[in-house]
């Protein structure tokens, strides 16, 4: 959405803002992921890079506080 060099440079010019921006896109896609599991389709496969070959790119603490809290909300 925001490609490599804007997101490297919004997570290092600002974590915490962009920790809620984080938030946000995961409230406007838990629709998305809301509709796939109504649907009736046998297999759905979804993926996106979390961490680079070499390990995150992020510093661990800020997954643990915006990201892994959204992926355990949408398994409610």
């Amino acid at each position: 959405m925001l490609g490599w060099d804007m997101l490297l440079l919004a997570a290092g010019t600002d974590a915490k803002r962009f920790g809620d921006l984080a938030n946000r896109y995961a409230r406007w896609m838990q629709q998305y992921f809301d509709a796939m599991a109504d649907s009736n389709v046998p297999v759905i496969m979804v993926h996106d890079d979390m961490v680079w070959s070499s390990g995150a790119f992020l510093h661990p603490d800020w997954y643990r506080q915006y990201v892994f809290p959204n992926f355990k909300r949408s398994l409610v």
